[in-house]
């Protein structure tokens, strides 16, 4: 069971993984109750229309989630760029334009739609980190967090190797003003290092789950998710690598046992 944000006492638990049928109409409920009980620009009525905004893209309505997240982007606009907000509204807003390509049928007859949902998510998140860098200057956690989701989204897009060197160059900056050992900076490590598995980059993604593993019940402890997170990645990785070297060597030794044909 999860909480709306900011939910107690006008509108109790709400479970995004109830029913749409039932969880929709309670969480507007509990957005229009604090609209009329706190105020429409209170940071608690945000959260709840993020977590709506968030709800909707689960839902994979993608249309009324691109709906309430641009009007809950100009409403914050009207705050100033410095807005705490800001940076979380503009994540949601790419998270679902990636989820909804990722939803797009495969295929040359869609593949223009793709790429259109794709250059939305990327300009949306080149606007928010350019905003934070006018801020914050680039050593800040916002401006990381905002240059990290820049990377994935050009990942997502195609553009890979661009993509990558923006998440390393966020991930090093993280080591530097967040602090290596902070549980926000090894997220973001092992975020990295799912994007290096998904690009075949396997032997890097071992050592950085095999450092997390190692760190992460020091700091966290043994029973912590994120520790356990860190475990079964590992141990997924390792065996996919096991598997390629093992392909790769029986390929090596069946091309030595092939007869020479040169001479």
């Amino acid at each position: 069971m999860r909480r709306a944000p900011d939910g107690a006492g006008l509108g109790g638990e709400i479970s995004l993984g109830e029913s749409r049928a039932r969880t929709e109409p309670a969480l507007r409920a509990v957005l229009d109750a604090q609209r009329g009980r706190l105020a429409a620009d209170d940071p608690a009525t945000y959260r709840t229309w993020l977590a709506l905004v968030r709800a909707l893209s689960a839902w994979k309505d993608w249309e009324a989630a691109r709906t309430e997240a641009a009007a809950l982007n100009r409403r914050l606009r009207e705050h100033g760029d410095g807005h705490p907000l800001r940076l979380a509204a503009a994540d949601a807003y790419c998270h679902l334009r990636t989820r909804q390509a990722r939803a797009v049928p495969a295929g040359p007859a869609r593949a223009d739609e793709v790429k259109a949902i794709h250059a939305d998510a990327v300009r949306i998140a080149r606007a928010a980190l350019g905003k934070h860098r006018d801020l914050n200057g680039d050593a800040h956690p916002r401006t990381v967090l905002a240059r990290f989701r820049f990377g994935d989204c050009l990942i997502e897009a195609g553009d890979r190797a661009t993509g990558i060197a923006e998440l390393r160059a966020a991930l090093r900056t993280a080591d530097e003003v967040m602090g290596r050992d902070r549980p926000r900076t090894w997220q973001l490590r092992l975020e990295l290092a799912a994007r290096l598995t998904d690009g075949g980059d396997t032997d890097e993604a071992e050592q950085v789950y095999r450092d997390a593993a190692a760190a992460r019940p020091r700091l966290l402890g043994e029973d912590s998710p994120l520790a356990a997170k860190a475990r079964d990645r590992l141990a997924h990785v390792a065996q996919r690598n096991a598997t390629l070297s093992h392909r790769v060597k029986r390929r090596l030794r069946g091309l030595a046992e092939q007869p020479d044909v040169t001479g």
